[in-house]
C-alpha cells in the first residue's frame, strides 16, 4: 500500500479549478487497489469535503488533512483523527490585535466563514476568501464576531492591506535588543 497525497491547487484541479475525467479515475482506482488516498490543504475542511466525495472517498476510506494539517477526516469512517483548534481567548485577543493593527479578519466556523459587518472587503477578497470560488461555504457577515464565538475553531485569518509599522509590530514579539531600525 502506498499514500498519495494531493494539493487542491494545480494537483487535483488544473488551472481551470477543475477536477478533470483522467484525475478522477486515476484517484479511484489507486484508491479501489488499495492505496490510501488523502488531500492535504491549507483550506478549511469544507474547502475539500465535496471533492473527497467526488473521488469516492467515502467509499475507499481516503483522508482529508484540511487546515495546514490542524484537522484530519477519514472520510469512510466519518471520524475525525486529529483536530487542533485555536482557543477562544487566543481568537479573541487575535482578533483585537488585528484590528489594532488596521486589519479586518475572518474566522472559518463550521462550514462558514465569518466576517464583521463593517469590514470593508472588496469582490477579489471575498473571491479569495471562498478559496478561488470551488469552497462551498458562504461568508456571513456578522456584527461582532469576536462576542459570538461558543468553541474553539481551527482557522482564523488576517485580511485587508493595512498599513504596519515593522518595528512596533515586532516588538509585540521580540525584546528591543531583537528589534532593531
Amino acid at each position: 500500500m502506498k499514500l498519495i497525497g494531493v494539493d487542491i491547487d494545480g494537483t487535483l484541479l488544473n488551472s481551470k479549478n477543475e477536477l478533470t475525467a483522467r484525475t478522477k479515475a486515476s484517484l479511484i482506482k489507486a484508491s479501489r487497489i488499495g492505496h490510501k488516498v488523502a488531500i492535504i490543504t491549507g483550506r478549511d475542511f469544507y474547502a475539500a469535503d465535496f471533492l473527497a466525495r467526488d473521488i469516492d472517498f467515502d467509499k475507499f476510506g481516503g483522508l482529508v488533512s484540511s487546515s495546514n494539517g490542524a484537522h484530519v477526516y477519514d472520510m469512510k469512517a466519518k471520524k475525525t483523527i486529529i483536530n487542533h483548534t485555536i482557543d477562544q481567548t487566543l481568537i479573541r485577543e487575535m482578533i483585537d490585535f488585528a484590528k489594532g493593527l488596521g486589519f479586518d479578519y475572518i474566522i472559518y466556523h463550521k462550514g462558514e466563514i465569518l466576517a464583521e459587518k463593517d469590514q470593508i472587503i472588496t469582490e477579489e477578497q471575498a473571491w479569495d476568501i471562498q478559496n478561488s470560488g470551488i469552497n462551498e461555504v458562504d461568508v456571513i457577515p456578522m456584527i461582532k464576531v469576536g462576542d459570538t464565538l461558543t468553541e474553539a475553531d481551527e482557522k482564523f485569518r488576517v485580511i485587508g492591506n493595512a498599513r504596519v509599522d515593522a518595528k512596533a509590530f515586532l516588538s509585540n514579539f521580540f525584546s528591543e535588543d531583537v528589534v532593531k531600525d
